[in-house]
């Protein structure tokens, strides 16, 4: 039984810099950039960090950003599927465009993480005007 209490103390003692480490992190300013995560990031800053007003802000904009994306993404899907059916150069362009979308969605949601982590929070045209008028 000693034996498991000293292996317990050694990894407490090495595990120490790494907590202490964990510990000093600023997590208001890491949820504020997570809550641009594509589709789902937004719910964490919402519920975590209730007292945070950068973090609910960026939550409102990354859930209104992940509303309008999924929106489009699902209208250009059915399109895809409904109409473009018959024409291949059509179905082509279409699909194009679906993947350009879904790529697009991803390289602005990374750049929104990067500046909102290293510079922090900062208005993003119309979408911010259009976030601050949901009540979630």
């Amino acid at each position: 039984m000693s034996k498991i209490k000293e292996q317990i103390n050694s990894l407490k003692i090495k595990l120490k810099p790494l907590i202490d480490y964990i510990r000093s992190l600023d997590w208001t300013k890491i949820l504020s950039a997570f809550a641009y995560f594509p589709f789902i990031g937004w719910i964490f800053p919402l519920y975590l960090k209730t007292e945070s007003e950068d973090c609910q802000k960026n939550s409102r904009e990354g859930f209104y950003l992940s509303a309008i994306v999924s929106l489009a993404l699902t209208a250009i899907f059915l399109f895809r599927i409904v109409v473009a059916s018959g024409f291949s150069i059509f179905l082509f362009i279409i699909t194009l465009i679906h993947i350009v979308g879904i790529i697009s969605y991803f390289a602005l949601s990374v750049y929104l993480i990067y500046r909102t982590y290293r510079f922090g929070s900062f208005k993003i045209p119309y979408l911010s005007v259009k976030a601050e008028k949901l009540n979630i």
